[in-house]
């Protein structure tokens, strides 16, 4: 059985060296894989030149687990923009973050609404659903 989140992130190094219990049963506390993980965006053309590694790098003191940069297609090709999507372990989303000397807003993640009908990356009523074009014909 897995517990809950925890509701303070200060009490999780604690907990992290605790080996026995108060009856001396041994114990091995982990942090969970997906609990207390975030997603945040952030926006900055200013470094736009830089890997997606390379961001991770500068953002490695921030528990940064992972990050996604959003693509469009232009003329059929996919083109990078200069919207990021991280993923952190922790319980609160920073308000900010640096990379070098740049210092940028974040702001909560929404992903895309998933379809209930087909499982596809848009809403229940969008015409372009294979669902709901077989149910018209």
């Amino acid at each position: 059985m897995s517990s809950p989140p925890l509701p303070n992130a200060a009490y999780t190094p604690v907990q992290l060296h605790v080996t026995k219990l108060v009856n001396n049963l041994s114990v091995v506390v982990e942090p969970h894989p997906t609990y207390n993980n975030l997603d945040f965006v952030f926006t900055c053309g200013s470094i736009a030149s830089l890997t997606v590694d390379e961001i991770k790098d500068h953002l490695e003191e921030d528990n940064v687990t992972d990050i996604y940069r959003f693509t469009r297609k232009s003329n059929g090709k996919s083109v990078l923009k200069n919207s990021y999507v991280v993923t952190t372990q922790g319980v609160k989303i920073p308000e900010y973050i640096h990379i070098g000397m740049k210092r940028i807003k974040t702001r909560v993640y929404y992903p895309r609404p998933k379809c209930a009908n087909c499982g596809g990356a848009h809403s229940v009523f969008d015409s372009s659903c294979p669902c709901t074009s077989n149910k018209l014909n």
